[in-house]
């Protein structure tokens, strides 16, 4: 792992070392990792974006989820923080509202989300990875558990089956709209590209994938990067939606 920066925020008369994490694919469109960091910079929050090619023993595959481990195992912090390539904070306080959110809890906090590729009659909403968060104190706790896919979840979804299971809480920053409704999240409810949470986040989802986005005929990156020149420059956008 390279040298990474790290946060501070002071809660409660306690400062915290936090760090953020995001994980980029061989073969993302670079316009994820730039947009993506120019937010971050204009918010004042460092985040440790990572080139992860490292292919698993097993399948040979580049697998997100071993990502995930090795920052949960081996970064010293109070908070972990993830965010995928394709998510970004849409406020400047983003960093103390999600930790607050999880400070003082045995919780784990993550987007509202549902697995699309696993189908059970049964599925429970778990905390995504896209946007995620957990102190190192609640991943002991847990057993410092896989982020790999199981046969009864999703990238990231087994922590939330852990987590019930040792009765600590799964908590959500709650799924609000989105651009191109896709997978059934509850009754009347989907997510799907360019999915806001609680105007505090946005994940485009996809950004693996081929850019065409064979729905609209348009690529998917341009969500994104809407989304990102909205944070950005927030007066040329109000203007033009007037004009």
């Amino acid at each position: 792992m390279p040298d990474f920066k790290y946060n501070f925020l002071n809660l409660e008369g306690e400062e915290l070392k936090i760090g953020i994490y995001s994980p980029a694919f061989e073969g993302c469109n670079p316009d994820y990792a730039n947009y993506q960091q120019q937010v971050f910079d204009k918010f004042n929050v460092k985040i440790n974006q990572c080139i992860h090619t490292k292919r698993s023993p097993r399948s040979g595959t580049v697998r997100h989820g071993d990502f995930l481990d090795e920052i949960s195992k081996s970064e010293d912090v109070d908070y972990i923080v993830f965010f995928d390539i394709d998510a970004i904070p849409l406020k400047e306080d983003f960093l103390k509202i999600l930790i607050k959110k999880a400070h003082g809890k045995q919780c784990i906090l993550g987007i509202e989300q549902k697995s699309n590729r696993i189908n059970f009659e049964n599925a429970e909403r778990y905390a995504g990875p896209a946007c995620f968060v957990i102190s190192k104190n609640v991943y002991n706790l847990l057993g410092e558990p896989s982020y790999n896919e199981t046969d009864r979840s999703d990238c990231g979804e087994e922590l939330s089956w852990i987590a019930r299971e040792k009765g600590i809480e799964v908590n959500y920053i709650e799924f609000t709209n989105c651009a191109i409704p896709m997978w059934k999240l509850k009754d009347n409810v989907k997510f799907g590209i360019g999915s806001e949470y609680e105007g505090l986040i946005f994940h485009n989802f996809q950004a693996r994938m081929s850019d065409i986005d064979l729905i609209v005929n348009n690529p998917r990156v341009d969500y994104f990067k809407k989304k990102c020149m909205e944070v950005l420059r927030p007066l040329i956008v109000n203007v033009e939606r007037f004009n």
